[in-house]
């Protein structure tokens, strides 16, 4: 499932019932054992824990998405998949912008790293690196996958985890 996904499962649940911290909100949501928090492995569904659903609900919040109640920040009279999906583009945008990693920075170290002798692949770590952000690398990665899912840039992502941003590839 993508992280689009997963993060709207939380959304509705912080959305239908208050929690008093952000470990009860994830373990509400894992205790509903959602598709979107499970992997099938050798014909069993896995289903994840709270601890890892933890890790999307901070990164709701980092977002501001989540209020410091752990309450959706946007409260519409209906929750909307389109609604909450235009919500986090924003949001997500707007966190890019504030922790330096627009687009156009973005480009400039994809260019940097595929100049380079020998050219380096563009991976998320890479061009982490290359940016040297002041948030986690997991952050970065999750942002770049919600950008590209969301068609908001002209960034693809792929299997191998390489970052492409097509009017580089023209030049």
């Amino acid at each position: 499932m993508s992280i689009d996904d997963k993060l709207f499962r939380i959304y509705e649940e912080a959305y239908a019932t208050a929690h008093k911290s952000r470990a009860e909100l994830a373990r509400a949501v894992a205790s509903k054992k959602l598709i979107e928090f499970s992997t099938e492995r050798n014909g069993e569904r896995q289903y994840h824990t709270w601890g890892t659903i933890l890790e999307y609900v901070s990164l709701l919040a980092e977002y501001g998405l989540l209020t410091a109640e752990n309450a959706p920040a946007i409260r519409p009279s209906r929750i909307s998949r389109r609604g909450f999906d235009l919500t986090l583009g924003e949001s997500v945008e707007n966190y890019a912008t504030n922790n330096s990693f627009s687009m156009d920075r973005i480009r400039e170290a994809v260019r940097t790293l595929i100049q380079r002798t020998p050219a380096q692949i563009p991976t998320p770590t890479a061009v982490f690196t290359t940016l040297q952000l002041p948030i986690s690398s997991q952050t970065f990665s999750r942002s770049i996958s919600i950008k590209a899912y969301q068609a908001r840039t002209n960034i693809n992502t792929r299997q191998k985890n390489i970052i492409f941003i097509h009017d580089i590839l023209r030049e």
